[in-house]
């Protein structure tokens, strides 16, 4: 549990004031669309919602995507946080705008945009990879290990959790949960070592 968020929950239950606990609401996939887009925080930073694999997806500038969960037809919540995303429509019953209550902190944000396309993986020779899957030392202590089950590729560095990449080329590997890239290339003796951008 994070301690901040324990700590506001049991502030605003002490003032009789206790914060709303969502619970999930069944969302079909398909409505999640009418959300998706680029909307504008303060004129210099952006907030972008996608929808992947049935979720709707929401990255802060170039930080990497949170998922959602749906607690009404227009309303969702980051799990574990305070963050609330409540969309709201124009006349014409388009999702035009999104209202963020964190905390109690309520800021409107306007849809000035849809959501970039996202990134195309390119089909690759697995024999290619697997030459290439195994554990790399980019630091004393931070290593990262490549493998592969099936048609599905996965990175994980030390202490995190395992995370699917996408080939862009046979050389080139990125990732739809964070922002980063991953490149094999040639080292000095020509066995493969992995670069992160």
């Amino acid at each position: 549990a994070n301690p901040e968020v324990l700590a506001k929950k049991a502030a605003a239950l002490a003032m009789g004031k206790p914060f709303m606990e969502p619970k999930e609401f069944k969302l079909d996939a398909k409505a999640l669309d009418a959300f998706t887009g680029v909307y504008d925080i303060d004129g210099k930073e952006k907030r972008t919602f996608t929808s992947r694999d049935g979720k709707l997806m929401m990255a802060r500038g170039d930080r990497s995507p949170s998922a959602l969960t749906p607690y009404s037809k227009d309303g969702f919540f980051v799990p574990g946080t305070l963050a609330r995303f409540e969309f709201g429509r124009d006349a014409q019953g388009k999702v035009s705008h999104v209202t963020v209550d964190n905390a109690g902190e309520r800021t409107r944000n306007e849809r000035i945009g849809d959501a970039p396309a996202e990134r195309e993986a390119v089909k690759i020779d697995n024999a290619g990879f697997d030459a290439r899957a195994g554990a790399y030392q980019l630091a004393p202590q931070f290593t990262i290990t490549v493998s592969r089950e099936g048609e599905r590729y996965y990175a994980q560095a030390t202490g995190q959790r395992r995370i699917e990449i996408f080939p862009a080329s046979e050389d080139v590997f990125f990732s739809r949960d964070v922002n980063a890239e991953l490149r094999f290339e040639k080292g000095a003796d020509g066995a493969p070592v992995v670069v992160l951008h």
